[in-house]
């Protein structure tokens, strides 16, 4: 696994992500960006580097990108 610098804005959400989609002012939204701004980001986002397709963290995409968080450690 390689973990490096990547702009949000190059990632994108596949289609055949089934997660429910989280949106501002959704309990759970709020709770995921109360813990980026205590904690920060625990652990990387998982994102395939042929497809720009976001494996693991789409919610966590979502929120930083909401909060103006462009760049991230994946």
């Amino acid at each position: 696994m390689i973990i490096k610098e990547i702009n949000l804005l190059d990632c994108t959400k596949p289609s055949y992500n089934l997660r429910k989609v989280l949106k501002p002012g959704d309990p759970e939204f709020q709770q995921l960006m109360r813990s980026i701004d205590e904690f920060g980001l625990l652990e990387p986002i998982v994102v395939n580097i042929r497809t720009g397709h976001v494996v693991r963290g789409n919610q966590r995409v979502k929120v930083m990108k909401k909060k103006g968080i462009t760049r991230t450690k994946a």
